[in-house]
Order: C-alpha cells, then sequence, then structure tokens
C-alpha cells in the first residue's frame, strides 16, 4: 500500500467516456480520517464540500451526496476531471453505472 501517494485511482471507463462525451457520470469516494471532534456526517459533509467548491460552475452537475460515505454522485467534464484528478482528497473517479433519466 503505498499511503504516500496522493494518486487518484480512475475507473478506466471513465477515460474511455470522456473521449466520446461531453459529461460523464461518476462516483468520487473521498479521502477520509474520522476525527472525534465532530459527528461523521458533519465530517463528511465539509470534506465534500471543500471538494466541490473546487470545481467551476458549468463543468459539473451533482447528482448527489452521501450522507455516511464520503463521496458523492455528479456528472463532470474533462475539465472537472482533470481537477478532481489533482485534488489530494479524492480517492477514487469510477463510472457510475446507474441510468438517469434524460429528457428528449
Amino acid at each position: 500500500m503505498h499511503s504516500e501517494n496522493n494518486q487518484v485511482q480512475v475507473d478506466p471507463k471513465v477515460l474511455q467516456k470522456l473521449a466520446s462525451s461531453q459529461r460523464v457520470p461518476v462516483i468520487v469516494l473521498l479521502k477520509f480520517t474520522e476525527r472525534p471532534d465532530q459527528p461523521r456526517e458533519v465530517q463528511i459533509s465539509n470534506i465534500q464540500e471543500q471538494v466541490l467548491n473546487q470545481l467551476p460552475s458549468g463543468e459539473f452537475k451533482l447528482k448527489g451526496r452521501f450522507s455516511s460515505i464520503p463521496g458523492f454522485a455528479v456528472e463532470i467534464s474533462t475539465k472537472a476531471f482533470n481537477i478532481l484528478k489533482s485534488n489530494p482528497h479524492v480517492l477514487s473517479v469510477s463510472n457510475d453505472g446507474i441510468s438517469y433519466p434524460h429528457s428528449i
């Protein structure tokens, strides 16, 4: 295990989809070390907010936040992906296999 390595784990499907789509639905998991001074849900919300605030508006669409898991579901552009993969708080970016209804 390389705990000193800040490299984000990226699902190859995300890269494939970004090559042919403007936005890709992903699940972002965050690095998280629980502290005893705050409830877990508050700490998770805070780290989610830190990461989301670094993404430029118009480059992502939040699909949902997890309250007990440090992560969130989001549709991202290539620009947002590049920001996420260089963020030290991001553990992984995975393809979101859930289909969301799209308007025609």
